[in-house]
């Protein structure tokens, strides 16, 4: 089944509804990357520190085009909070075969 066809209902494609702050994570992991001192940065740490703090911030889904009047999303600081935490997380107990090897330094945060 294409990825299209998985997110179609009668015909419906919800292929444009989001979760506002799918991008804010993203945005707040590039900043905070670099000052990860002994973070492995590798692709298994970047995703468990993403879904992480995604998991632990209430979702906001919209659809694409959609006018929010009054939108409900953590703070910035709430958002950094919870951020930092997951990194704690991750790099305390990674989830990958080369887990008990020396992390090097945080990979730069590309796009």
């Amino acid at each position: 089944m294409e990825i299209e066809e998985k997110y179609q209902v009668n015909g419906v494609s919800l292929e444009r509804i989001r979760n506002r702050n799918e991008l804010r994570v993203v945005k707040a992991m590039r900043s905070m990357l670099p000052e990860q001192e002994g973070f492995c940065g590798c692709r298994v740490c970047i995703e468990d520190v993403y879904a992480a703090t995604a998991s632990n911030i209430p979702s906001h889904y919209v659809q694409f085009g959609a006018i929010i009047l009054h939108p409900k999303l953590p703070s910035e600081e709430d958002l950094m909070t919870i951020l930092a935490e997951s990194f704690a997380k991750v790099r305390e107990h990674p989830n990958h075969p080369d887990a008990d090897k020396e992390p090097g330094p945080p990979q730069s945060a590309k796009a």
